[in-house]
């Protein structure tokens, strides 16, 4: 999505690039997300709500050394709290990767000329939530010098927290999982246990929401009306609606390309 609204467009030929030791080693992609990333953290931002913002502002601030060595002062003083804490190691975070980069205070323009095709810009904009969920390792970004495993962290469980926000809201709404055959079921029943947990504790219970999963493989198995099937049945072993099934409320699979399913849904939106 970055790389979209960076240059217009996205490549990669993983069969090529890893034989010569090159996959994923871009310099634009690791250093201005894992960039945008540190500097997110330091602000209090999430994963996905520090990519738009860098994307929309089409560029970063960067903070004076002073202020990040005063915040981090503050953190070690007598009487700190959590987010007086949180927030020094934030900034330990930044400054050693300013001073790795040798990075100048003051806003870094990286332009964006494409920005009409971020997803996450326009999130940004219409302040709607867009949560990044990482894994270590999984992403390309993690092979770049910049690379804060500690800044990751902390945008992401910002991003966790706002995911299970929505899920708690849950009641009487829809959830779409469109080819997601891991992070977004595993992500949900957990993000759903806990708001569960809540709304019990409230004197309420979350049963009334629909869930909809669109993926390639096909699906015989009636899960709405036959129940989960036993596990010598290969449908068993589809991850996505075995445990979308477990979440309560209704579940609905699709057998469905993913691309057309998106764009076939946003025509009817949009007519709608």
């Amino acid at each position: 999505d970055w790389e979209f609204a960076y240059l217009g467009q996205s490549s990669e030929d993983v069969r090529t690039n890893v034989q010569a030791g090159e996959f994923g080693i871009w310099r634009e992609t690791g250093l201005y997300l894992n960039l945008a990333i540190a500097v997110g953290a330091y602000e209090g931002l999430g994963y996905g709500e520090s990519i738009g913002t860098f994307v929309t502002r089409d560029g970063l601030e960067i903070p004076p050394e002073k202020e990040m060595l005063r915040r981090i002062a503050a953190g070690g003083r007598e009487g700190a709290t959590r987010e007086d804490t949180d927030a020094a190691a934030a900034a330990a975070d930044l400054l050693g990767l300013v001073r790795d980069l040798g990075l100048s205070p003051g806003f870094l323009e990286v332009s964006h000329p494409f920005k009409a095709y971020g997803v996450q810009a326009a999130a940004y904009r219409l302040r709607v939530p867009f949560t990044g969920h990482p894994m270590f390792g999984h992403d390309i970004i993690y092979t770049h010098p910049a690379s804060c495993g500690a800044a990751i962290g902390r945008t992401a469980a910002r991003d966790f927290l706002s995911y299970a926000e929505s899920v708690s809201r849950i009641d009487g709404g829809v959830y779409l999982s469109v080819g997601s055959a891991v992070m977004s079921p595993m992500i949900f029943e957990k993000s759903l246990s806990m708001a569960q947990n809540i709304a019990i504790q409230k004197g309420r219970h979350i049963d009334g929401h629909t869930i909809f999963v669109v993926d390639l493989a096909e699906a015989p198995w009636d899960w709405q009306g036959m129940g989960e099937p036993p596990p010598d049945n290969p449908a068993y072993y589809l991850r996505y609606c075995k445990t979308f099934s477990r979440m309560g409320g209704s579940m609905h699979y699709v057998s469905a390309d993913n691309r057309s399913f998106l764009v076939a849904l946003y025509r009817a939106l949009a007519v709608g």
